[in-house]
């Protein structure tokens, strides 16, 4: 998506997706912020989140400057982003596992009551 950003055939949801990401992480381009003004044209603008604001995608602001970049967002998305899907990747997997012994447990339970309401 981030390659694609800049180029006719992007859509909204595209487009909102990185905005999205980029305001997030604080960061600027997936392999770098870099990579923004290597694959566009020679204006040098970069989307507006990379600057720390939001714009509508069809506003004259929705672009910013590279050399105004908020120094908070000059580092690639890469890194925050593979971060944030291990850490839930694994509370999903730890979720997962609670479940699992919540509901053995409740088995147990309910089969050790039954067999004692019974006597």
């Amino acid at each position: 998506i981030f390659e694609r950003f800049n180029r006719d055939e992007t859509s909204e949801v595209e487009m909102a997706v990185v905005s999205i990401t980029q305001l997030a992480f604080r960061c600027c381009g997936f392999e770098g912020d870099s990579r923004y003004w290597t694959l566009w044209d020679d204006t040098n603008s970069v989307p507006a989140s990379c600057c720390g604001s939001r714009a509508d995608p069809h506003s004259p602001a929705y672009f910013c400057k590279r050399w105004d970049l908020d120094p908070n967002h000059d580092v690639s998305c890469r890194e925050p982003f593979q971060t944030f899907m291990e850490i839930s990747i694994w509370t999903f997997i730890g979720i997962f596992i609670f479940f699992i012994l919540l509901n053995i447990w409740l088995m147990f339970s309910a089969r050790y009551l039954r067999k004692h309401i019974r006597e």
